[in-house]
């Protein structure tokens, strides 16, 4: 699955859970085979299967107590839910998964993060707020630094999204410095470009020109592909002529963000790291 070979992936799983169907009892086995094929489904874009097995799987962890794996599935669940445009059944899911009590603090911190980014995806910045810098102060408390930066990368896009373009160009700043030490070139980029966005909406579009340079010089240095830097290159020339527009910084970091080399799915990741 982490390589990416999806068809080998679930060959095994079948293979796995014939073998413990052969079990007295094989129905835990059986669920934590089920929530792997979710994750794959859920790479796979097939994420109604993926949504249901994961839910499956919770059911059955549920009904063996085990509280840590319960989570996990409906963690997996509800961000599935949430990549299908499901909000408010997502919003469910955290809120029920948040009132657990007895989770590891790492797991907690996650699913109130989670639940931010739920909120501010159904339009409730104040809650989004709450939420999300709770989170990003309780990974810097755990030493958790690159979720650290993820939650105030978060915060930051949801002061942008209840138009506090203002307060958010501070943090835009100080989490594009943090993933840059940490060296995550890919969404240390994003955040610079958010920044110039913001930078932009908020009328203060004099540091723009100097980002973009930054970020063109950095990408070029770090041997990215071609169709990034070119798409950097466009945005330069843009602003040098002054024809930079925020909806044209938001195209350019969007086609980024979907570059092959620079997706990722963190909550995907977290699952894989608990589970094994």
């Amino acid at each position: 699955m982490c390589l990416g070979r999806h068809r080998e992936a679930i060959q095994l799983c079948e293979q796995a859970e014939n073998t413990f169907a052969q079990l007295a009892i094989p129905e835990f086995e059986i669920a934590r085979v089920r929530l792997v094929r979710a994750l794959i489904y859920r790479n796979l874009d097939r994420m109604d299967e993926a949504a249901v097995l994961a839910r499956e799987a919770a059911n059955c962890f549920r009904e063996y107590g085990d509280t840590r794996r319960y989570t996990i599935a409906r963690m997996t669940q509800s961000a599935i839910l949430q990549e299908t445009g499901r909000q408010q059944e997502a919003l469910g899911v955290w809120q029920e998964l948040h009132s657990i009590h007895d989770l590891d603090a790492s797991t907690r911190v996650a699913i109130t993060l989670d639940l931010g980014n739920c909120y501010r995806e159904l339009g409730d910045a104040d809650k989004a707020i709450e939420h999300i810098s709770s989170a990003a102060a309780e990974y810097e408390l755990l030493g958790e630094m690159v979720y650290a930066a993820k939650g105030r990368w978060a915060l930051a896009a949801t002061l942008v999204s209840a138009g506090r373009s203002g307060d958010a160009v501070p943090i835009f700043r100080t989490t594009w410095k943090l993933l840059e030490n940490l060296g995550m070139e890919a969404d240390a980029a994003l955040v610079g470009l958010e920044l110039a966005e913001a930078l932009l909406m908020s009328g203060h579009a004099d540091d723009v020109p100097a980002i973009c340079r930054s970020l063109l010089d950095r990408f070029t240095r770090a041997g990215m592909t071609s169709r990034a830097i070119n798409a950097l290159a466009f945005l330069r020339e843009a602003i040098a002529v002054g024809q930079a527009e925020p909806t044209l910084v938001r195209h350019v970091h969007d086609f980024l963000r979907r570059l092959p080399a620079e997706s990722t799915r963190l909550t995907s990741a977290r699952a894989q790291r608990l589970d094994d």
